[in-house]
């Protein structure tokens, strides 16, 4: 009985931290398109790797790279592969030369200041060997792995983000999660429904994909307009509520403390309670999907009876 009571609230916790996690990843999503968020890092990220400024100029002014722009009204671009990346930084080494041959992009790398980028094409044309080809494929190779770790930057900063949102999200609905707990722990009735509402909605949403992603909120170019906001707005306002369907069963919101408690200890279980709901969120959708989907199945399966002797 204990065991299966303590499954129980297992369940109904994660099934607070997946619809709330659902909403803060959308909210994350119009955010950080909003701040246009992606578009900066790869910038400073190919600043940092561009660090001679000559050729930083020159890398923008190319035809590949400046046509992506004006594509998107002058904005810089979010993505950028790394065969037009490296199409462009191997034609902007030599203005003068539209299509750089082998001999122009060596005598423009040996004519660059010292940087790290004259470092990487050196080493990168001694790779080659006089192959053209080679040269522009290691780069982008090269590229790809710099594009990792910008890609690893970003992460940390939504994670940043979505810490921000969820505390805000725990706070605004009042998801304290040891209040949650405990109100589970001594209500049987509210663990049931609480289970059947996670297995209601485990079987509305067998595909993880379905669950544990969301439609960018961004227009076609990146940006945020008119059409797009209002299509984000709409795509919060049904998370929303879904989520208050969904988690009906829990003690969710505020209430004034009990007249004989400690208004001390009420305040720091609250402000524990909220603090542990928004990092739970940090973990993401489809973290609580699949916990949530082993807890049911265990809950389903039972506990494994003990050998005979």
């Amino acid at each position: 009985m204990t065991d299966n009571a303590a499954l129980d609230v297992a369940i109904g916790l994660t099934l607070m931290y997946l619809m709330f996690s659902l909403l803060c990843t959308v909210i994350n999503e119009l955010f950080a398109t909003m701040i246009r968020l992606r578009a900066k890092t790869l910038e400073k990220s190919v600043g940092e790797l561009l660090d001679a400024n000559t050729l930083q100029k020159a890398f923008y002014d190319h035809g590949i790279i400046k046509g992506s722009r004006q594509a998107r009204d002058g904005r810089q671009p979010s993505y950028l592969s790394s065969r037009d990346f490296a199409m462009a930084l191997l034609g902007s080494l030599d203005e003068s030369k539209q299509i750089p041959v082998w001999s122009d992009i060596e005598t423009a790398v040996r004519a660059m200041p010292d940087s790290k980028i004259r470092d990487v094409l050196s080493a990168q044309i001694t790779h080659a060997n006089g192959n053209l080809v080679t040269l522009r494929n290691n780069v982008s190779i090269w590229f790809d792995s710099a594009m990792d770790r910008v890609s690893g930057i970003y992460k940390r900063q939504i994670k940043i983000i979505s810490f921000v949102v969820g505390l805000g999200i725990a706070l605004g609905f009042g998801a304290d999660s040891i209040h949650v707990a405990e109100a589970l722990w001594h209500d049987p009735a509210m663990r049931a429904a609480a289970v059947q509402s996670a297995q209601d909605y485990l079987q509305q949403h067998a595909a993880r994909a379905d669950t544990a992603s969301t439609t960018s909120t961004a227009g076609p170019d990146g940006a945020v307009n008119e059409k797009s906001l209002k299509d984000a707005t709409s795509m919060v306002a049904s998370t929303v509520s879904r989520s208050q369907s969904v988690l009906r069963p829990l003690p969710l919101g505020w209430e004034a403390p009990p007249s004989d408690s400690n208004i001390y200890w009420w305040c720091g279980s609250k402000a524990l309670g909220v603090l542990v709901t928004g990092l739970a969120l940090m973990l993401g959708a489809p973290f609580w999907f699949d916990v949530l989907g082993k807890f049911i199945n265990i809950r389903g399966t039972g506990v494994k009876p003990e050998r005979a002797a």
